[in-house]
């Protein structure tokens, strides 16, 4: 997975996490790295099939006792909260014991995980540390409220919720490539599509994630939303609208 670190880097990090979090049966780091990406690339090619879901108003939500998460009957905040634990637990699934768990203030180091610096398990190092455990479950719930199905502005929305997933950083790991599957299918609902490919090559990647850190440093400030334009403005140059709606 992409924490921002070299591929070497990210497979010792995975190696950490699996000493700190052991399945049944520990894999060897190097192997979990190649299933890990395996395992993303089907949920790309599944995006249409969770698309689908979005529609299908037979979601026994009250069970899940999340109803605060539907509004005027609209479930999509719910099955979009639901997607981001399931595609946590696909992904980790026999990686690591916590697969599909929000960190928890019980976790090894109290649960804390920094991002944006060269170790994130060295909290002293990062540039941001992602959300108190304790605040995690309501911070998500927050961001997923946005992804309303009758949004005025979908990009705007998406690219808000997806700022505040990264910036809660609510696993170990995969936080950027789950906030990314979640942002696609969003926008695809509303016959939008990111150019991703586009968006991560030459510098429009480091371009990218500096609008964001700068959000990042911004956020709950006067100057947030000033600096939140900025990374719109930047972002729906890499929005296409589609001609028929992918269902």
């Amino acid at each position: 997975m992409k924490n921002g670190l070299g591929t070497n880097q990210e497979i010792e990090y995975l190696e950490e996490l699996i000493r700190d979090f052991p399945p049944p049966d520990p894999l060897p780091a190097a192997e979990a790295f190649l299933i890990l990406q395996n395992r993303y690339q089907e949920l790309e090619k599944k995006i249409e099939l969770f698309i689908s879901t979005l529609d299908k108003p037979d979601i026994k939500w009250q069970r899940l006792q999340l109803k605060n998460l539907v509004v005027n009957n609209d479930i999509y905040p719910l099955v979009f909260y639901i997607y981001v634990k399931f595609f946590h637990s696909y992904l980790f699934d026999g990686i690591l014991k916590n697969a599909g768990s929000f960190r928890k203030i019980d976790d090894p180091n109290n649960g804390k995980v920094g991002f944006g610096g060269l170790s994130p398990r060295t909290v002293a190092s990062p540039k941001f540390l992602g959300a108190n455990p304790n605040n995690i479950g309501s911070e998500v719930k927050d961001a997923v409220l946005l992804l309303q199905k009758n949004a005025l502005d979908p990009i705007r929305n998406g690219l808000e919720f997806y700022r505040r997933f990264v910036f809660i950083h609510p696993f170990y790991d995969a936080n950027g490539r789950i906030g990314r599957i979640i942002l696609s299918i969003y926008l695809l609902c509303h016959n939008k599509n990111i150019m991703w490919r586009d968006l991560e090559q030459g510098g429009n990647k480091t371009s990218f994630l500096k609008k964001i850190n700068n959000c990042h440093k911004r956020s709950g400030g006067y100057k947030y939303g000033t600096y939140f334009n900025y990374l719109y403005e930047f972002f729906i140059k890499f929005i296409f609208d589609i001609n028929t709606k992918v269902l």
